[in-house]
């Protein structure tokens, strides 16, 4: 999955412009902020394409899974993991009972990572299964 700055809202040669906008996006504080620079850079340089939807939805997600204790996500068209830190603001009665309700799809493993177990073909069904999982388990 490519999630990047795309060639087509600025050029390779200008750097500058593209450092810029990486680093404004990975200092969002939270999600306003990043919806408002993602409708600055829609009205500076029109419709973003694909790879710049991806950056901003994987940002996005980002600030949702820190805040249950996630620490990484493995993703790929076959499923993957969610690794949690140590003491994860959880829950654990709803999270077993979301494991309970989807025992094929989602998966407890002994060192407390996630397993999504089903048939993610795009970065729109990956972030789906993630924010699904996150709506089961928050209190």
């Amino acid at each position: 999955m490519v999630s990047l700055v795309s060639t087509r809202l600025v050029s390779t040669r200008d750097v500058h412009t593209r450092l810029s906008l990486y680093k404004r996006i990975a200092s969002a504080d939270n999600s306003d902020a990043l919806r408002d620079l993602k409708i600055e850079l829609i009205d500076r340089f029109g419709l973003l394409p694909e790879p710049t939807k991806n950056l901003f939805e994987i940002t996005a997600l980002k600030f949702k899974t820190t805040a249950l204790g996630i620490e990484k996500i493995s993703l790929g068209e076959s499923g993957g993991k969610l690794q949690f830190g140590d003491k994860p603001p959880i829950d654990p009665m709803r999270l077993i009972q979301f494991i309970q309700k989807h025992p094929v799809q989602y998966r407890l493993d002994q060192q407390q990572n996630i397993h999504i177990q089903k048939h993610l073909k795009n970065i729109t069904a990956r972030v789906q299964a993630v924010e699904y999982f996150i709506s089961g388990v928050q209190s």
